[in-house]
């Protein structure tokens, strides 16, 4: 069981710091439609994913310091799962809200809103980790060296994972499902281990939240203007109605109305402005 615990250990802190830079590479193509790639995006990205990893070392720690149990890590985890499969639920409406806001505090607003819980419940995972390990294993340096360092690698195999090969090709909401379902594998693993059943009793209704996410349909008065395959990703160019969308990999980046030429994301508008 000690080396069944170990080698689980380890996959777990590598899927949840792979999760981590997944998740911010990605938070750039969810943000952007709205406030674009700007220094604003990015440093709001990196600096809630800082802050709230900091709250999740610091509190999952305190936590494991009082209930340093293997079940209650993948609890967390499962935590960290249906927040990411909320943060495909409710983007759209979080940048829409935060759309008056302007590019600076829009941008970082609706970053933290959208990536804090799962930042936050990812931060509470190695600690919490190390403590369950150190029960076992009276070389702490060690212990969380290899921790750390195990999660440190993760986080580079997900970063060339989402950045060469996930988001090229596949749809935005398709790559959040992804990260999702590999959280909610490593909870399935962590709980069979511990032969803690009834917790996979929760999983069928995780299917709920993973089924494809509604994108834009070509019905019959939709008209396809332009279509390529880029590094981006599939791109097309339709117009519905009034409008004209951009798409990529099936999910709308940017649209504008046709009669009035009135771009739908501030950052778009600034731009057209200083060009002007």
């Amino acid at each position: 069981m000690v080396n069944k615990r170990k080698y689980c250990l380890f996959l777990t802190v590598f899927v949840t710091g792979a999760a981590v830079l997944m998740l911010e590479l990605l938070g750039t193509r969810i943000i952007a439609p709205f406030y674009g790639t700007t220094i604003y995006v990015w440093s709001s990205l990196i600096s809630v994913t800082l802050v709230c990893l900091a709250l999740g070392y610091f509190i999952g720690g305190k936590i494991a310091d009082r209930r340093p149990q293997f079940t209650m890590l993948y609890l967390f985890i499962l935590l960290a799962g249906l927040s990411v499969v909320l943060l495909s639920v409710v983007d759209s409406l979080v940048l829409a809200a935060t759309d008056p806001l302007g590019p600076r505090w829009g941008a970082l607003c609706s970053t933290f809103i959208l990536f804090s819980l799962p930042m936050f419940f990812l931060g509470t995972i190695t600690p919490y980790a190390i403590k369950v390990k150190a029960e076992e294993l009276k070389h702490i340096g060690v212990t969380s060296g290899n921790l750390y360092g195990v999660s440190t690698i993760g986080s580079f195999a997900g970063a060339l994972l989402t950045g060469f090969i996930l988001i090229p090709n596949l749809a935005i909401s398709t790559v959040v499902n992804v990260i999702a379902l590999l959280l909610f594998a490593v909870v399935v693993m962590g709980f069979i281990l511990e032969k803690k059943y009834y917790g996979l009793l929760v999983t069928p209704l995780l299917a709920v939240f993973l089924l494809p996410q509604p994108t834009l349909s070509l019905a019959e008065d939709i008209e396809v203007v332009y279509q390529t395959e880029s590094i981006y990703g599939k791109v097309a160019v339709v117009d519905s109605a009034n409008l004209r969308f951009l798409l990529i990999n099936g999910a709308t980046q940017t649209w504008y109305k046709l009669d009035t030429g009135e771009f739908q994301a501030p950052y778009l508008r600034l731009m057209e402005k200083a060009v002007n």
